[in-house]
């Protein structure tokens, strides 16, 4: 995550000649390791809602657009209406966004600690959040899976090797 927001921002620089201060390169990096952190948070909770349910790339791909338009990437917060900005509050990447912007803009460090404290607490609270429910699943899927034993292992070899036939591979 973080190399990949690197990459684009350097391409966006290139390509479409952004100017960014010299001044914002080491905040924005700390920004973008943030936000990676912070999303990582929530691919934790992805992963634990995926061990129940069985359409993964489905879920993913609905946090993904959600992510877009919640979080001020694609959509300005400030067209959203309002019960959309204050659930965007508590999205990973939206305070990020807003501090990279902000950082972009001239804004130094200390202007934006807020903004890093505020995704840095949401980066948090997604990892515990998604670890929690991580161990529940494991948990859960423990209680109801069969033990497999070196014994059993043993025994499903040995019948299987006394029902080899023609063409098996014990020939």
């Amino acid at each position: 995550g973080a190399f990949v927001s690197a990459f684009s921002l350097t391409a966006g620089v290139i390509i479409l000649g952004i100017d960014i201060p010299a001044s914002a390169i080491a905040p924005l990096a700390l920004v973008i390791a943030v936000a990676a952190f912070s999303c990582t948070g929530l691919g934790l909770i992805n992963a634990a809602l995926s061990l129940r349910i069985r359409e993964n790339a489905v879920l993913s791909n609905v946090i993904f657009g959600f992510l877009l338009i919640f979080t001020g990437a694609n959509v300005p917060l400030s067209e959203l209406p309002d019960w959309a900005q204050t659930m965007s509050d508590g999205l990973p990447f939206t305070h990020a966004i807003e501090a990279a912007r902000e950082l972009a803009d001239g804004a130094s460090l200390g202007d934006v600690a807020g903004l890093i404290g505020t995704e840095l607490f949401i980066c948090v609270l997604y990892a515990g959040i998604g670890y929690a429910l991580l161990r529940e699943a494991r948990s859960a899927a423990s209680a109801t899976a069969p033990s497999l034993t070196i014994g059993v292992v043993d025994v499903a070899l040995a019948r299987s090797a006394s029902i080899a036939g023609a063409g098996s591979q014990s020939e």
